[in-house]
């Protein structure tokens, strides 16, 4: 009943060529250790369950991603702060944003039930039908790594689900369907505080439970804010999209944003 997600958070290097990229990622990922688990965990084992860090090729030196432990949105706020901590060591040694930087966050198929195809292909539908909106939340315009799904509101139930069982042989795509237990959301920038992470999260979880409560036809005919009824922290992250949204020009969802921070249910 209450999804959990698992996050990508890149950081590409920053030092410079001259600079010792092994010490410095080996110093970043033993202080977020530290930081995240000291209290809890008591062997090796645990550590490496709960800590992953891979390369990756699309950053400098393959810089590095931080594979975070699937968690509910709430298990994330009630840590923020180490995770705040965490992304501020990651800085001292070198590890940041930039351009290629993303944020993708993974939410479980199980969270669907039996539907989660379905689930995955409203999602899509979602993301392409409001895909100016959700490109401005995510200060990332449409690369290579995160191409807008070719669902529209015009498709029939065949026609989506025919593009998405043809998305499962994509990467690339903003929603991902190719993980066996997981569906991606790949369009998100990369953070630079916890308060970003929080951000992402909320939209991805109220985006997925939209998703799951809603028919296809309501998804092909529901208006923008209609996705940011699920919000877990309205008052705080609605200002934070509506300020994303006016950056882009984007000021037709002004008033219907203001009335749901009040408490007002969009129809």
């Amino acid at each position: 009943k209450t999804p959990v997600f698992g996050c990508e958070i890149e950081r590409d290097y920053l030092g410079s060529w001259g600079s010792n990229f092994e010490v410095d990622l080996t110093t970043a990922m033993l202080d977020t250790i530290k930081t995240m688990h000291t209290k809890e965990i008591k062997s090796k084992k645990e550590i490496k369950r709960k800590n992953v860090f891979m390369r990756d090729s699309s950053l400098n030196n393959h810089g590095c991603e931080w594979i975070t432990y699937p968690q509910s949105y709430k298990e994330y706020k009630k840590n923020i702060n180490n995770y705040n901590l965490a992304l501020e060591l990651f800085k001292k040694s070198n590890f940041g944003n930039s351009d290629n930087v993303g944020n993708h966050i993974h939410i479980n198929r199980s969270y669907f039930g039996n539907a989660h195809k379905l689930g995955a292909c409203k999602l899509a539908l979602l993301f392409a039908r409001f895909w100016g909106e959700f490109v401005a939340i995510a200060k990332r315009n449409s690369t290579s790594y995160t191409r807008k799904p070719a669902h529209t509101e015009n498709d029939n139930i065949f026609d989506l689900v025919e593009k998405s069982i043809r998305a499962e042989n994509d990467h690339s795509v903003a929603i991902n369907t190719q993980h066996d237990n997981t569906i991606e959301f790949r369009l998100w920038s990369g953070i630079d505080t916890g308060a970003d992470l929080l951000l992402y999260l909320d939209i991805t979880q109220s985006v997925a439970t939209f998703a799951k409560k809603k028919s296809v036809d309501t998804c092909q005919k529901c208006k923008f804010t209609d996705v940011l009824v699920y919000l877990n922290d309205k008052s705080e992250h609605l200002a934070e999209i509506k300020k994303r949204l006016n950056d882009k020009g984007i000021t037709k969802h002004d008033a219907k944003i203001e009335a749901l921070k009040g408490g007002a249910e969009c129809v």
